[in-house]
């Protein structure tokens, strides 16, 4: 009968933990989303330090985009700007 009535309510959790049922979320998901925020935050602020001489509206694109891939992002700068020694070319960030 459980069966049955998870296919009639699929938005239904099977499991009997009322924190999972409501979406509430552990510790550690809150602490990767907030190290997801402040990577995220980093990324758009070398961004737009970096492309300072690009048109204001591919500059806000980049940075959106380097916001919402933060650690990509973030990783290409290391290796890119740091391991390779190419800075940018508007202030040497």
């Amino acid at each position: 009968m459980e069966a049955l009535r998870n296919i009639a309510m699929p938005w239904r959790a099977t499991s009997g933990n009322e924190e999972e049922q409501h979406g509430g979320g552990t510790a550690s998901t809150v602490i990767v989303m907030i190290l997801m925020f402040v990577c995220g935050i980093g990324a758009a602020y070398l961004c737009w330090k970096c492309n300072v001489n690009e048109d204001l509206g591919q500059r806000i694109i980049y940075t959106i985009i380097s916001f919402l891939y933060g650690i990509p992002y973030l990783i290409y700068y290391l290796v890119v700007r740091i391991l390779l020694k190419a800075p940018c070319k508007c202030c040497g960030v």
